[in-house]
């Protein structure tokens, strides 16, 4: 009764004509007997209080509790996920079970020290490559607008065409460097 009142993939597998209804048992084939175990006194009232989500188990309750539709443990991983500092697995596990705004802190906060982080994680990971690739972008377009914007206080503050020729060169050499065609910064200039 505790499985059909928590889940309603349980209560569809144990009310209906299914073999599972008739039996009154569930065969679990998501996890080893041990895992589910553990799922299983996160459910019943008498142990759930004792019970505690952590770093060795968050994998397992997020992949049981997405799958059977236990949607108040599913909340509870996420928050503690949320407490979890970033790392390839974590934006992994945020993506896979549909925590976004745990996934946009996690990509952003990545993406800052890619090179901390083994990136070999993500083979077969396209979409979230692809997301940790537009931050990368969308930081050097802010990098490059943050340059632009103080070269132009200094000019500004009575510099003059010195300094903002030296920013042209240093973008439109920037642009050569990565093969891009000359991009025309004269926005920029007085």
């Amino acid at each position: 009764q505790v499985l059909s009142l928590a889940s309603p993939v349980f209560a569809a597998m144990l009310t209906s004509d299914m073999q599972e209804g008739q039996r009154q048992r569930i065969k679990v084939d998501q996890s080893t007997r041990n895992d589910f175990k553990q799922f299983y006194k996160f459910l019943l009232p008498s142990s759930s209080r004792s019970m505690r989500i952590s770093h060795s188990n968050l994998g397992t309750l997020c992949a049981l509790s997405d799958y059977y539709q236990v949607d108040f443990l599913k909340i509870e991983c996420g928050k503690f996920l949320r407490t979890c500092h970033a790392s390839i697995p974590h934006v992994l596990l945020a993506h896979r079970y549909g925590f976004q705004v745990v996934y946009a802190k996690f990509v952003k906060s990545v993406a800052r020290e890619l090179y901390k982080h083994d990136i070999g994680l993500l083979a077969g990971h396209a979409s979230v490559l692809m997301d940790l690739m537009s931050e990368l972008q969308r930081m050097q377009l802010d990098m490059r607008s943050m340059a632009v914007d103080r070269a132009t206080s200094i000019y500004i503050n009575g510099h003059g065409r010195t300094v903002m020729s030296l920013v042209h060169e240093g973008l439109e050499l920037q642009d050569e460097a990565r093969g891009d065609s000359y991009t025309d910064y004269s926005d920029y200039s007085e």
